[in-house]
């Protein structure tokens, strides 16, 4: 493969699916062919009946859900450094990343291309 310009990671909503993202896919790459665009699906089937989640909502409260996320967060980020890795990009900082919520419940991170520095 070739390697990206960017990485587009489209993550979905609780009960949703990595194919309900596909449109907005589409209109990314059509706007930035040089980007590599994936819908990344989510680890664990929904228990709420269909799709797909990061962690269960069936529950969940205020007091609970940051051990629910903190729970979720290193599959979260591993499946990202994976990504990276595909794609030939890294986090090279939080002020080269991007996080955008297009519309409720789904976030999109993207990242640049892997700066190379020449060592003298």
């Amino acid at each position: 493969p070739v390697p990206a310009a960017r990485l587009i990671l489209l993550f979905h909503g609780v009960g949703a699916r990595p194919e309900d993202l596909v449109p907005l896919g589409r209109t990314l790459v059509a706007a930035d062919f040089a980007a590599w665009v994936v819908s990344v699906c989510s680890p664990a089937a929904c228990d709420l009946g269909r799709g797909w989640q990061w962690f269960s909502v069936r529950g969940v409260t205020e007091d609970n859900r940051p051990a629910r996320i903190a729970e979720a967060l290193p599959q979260f980020m591993r499946t990202v450094r994976d990504w990276q890795a595909r794609a030939g990009v890294k986090l090279a900082g939080t002020t080269q990343t991007v996080l955008v919520t297009p519309q409720p419940g789904v976030f999109v991170l993207i990242f640049p291309a892997k700066v190379k520095v020449k060592k003298k």
